[in-house]
């Protein structure tokens, strides 16, 4: 048997000239990874204000000159939402007044 172990992501026994590697991505085992997944969850929380700043910044840049300005982003979305129930409420053989909120 050999004395050199096995990496565990290629299987291979590593030789002297190959570097030991950076990361080894393996998967989780047990509860560990909802608890990196909630860790996760929280480090996103905390930067909800930047991102919601960003939001708002490239809103306002990309409207800048209009009078509209942001409402135009609304109504666009609403005409396409709107569109798109009407044409799946017709491809599914649906009353539009029951497949659409109201």
């Amino acid at each position: 048997m050999d004395s050199m172990q096995t990496t565990p992501v290629t299987g291979h026994s590593p030789s002297a000239s190959t570097p030991a590697p950076v990361l080894t991505l393996l998967p989780e085992k047990g509860a560990s990874y909802i608890r990196h997944a909630w860790a996760d969850f929280r480090a996103g929380m905390k930067l909800a204000r930047l991102g919601t700043t960003l939001g708002w910044l490239d809103i306002k840049l990309r409207y800048r000159g209009s009078i509209l300005g942001p409402f135009w982003l609304t109504a666009s979305t609403a005409v396409m939402v709107a569109a798109m129930g009407v044409l799946y409420a017709y491809l599914m053989n649906m009353d539009v007044h029951k497949y659409l909120p109201s």
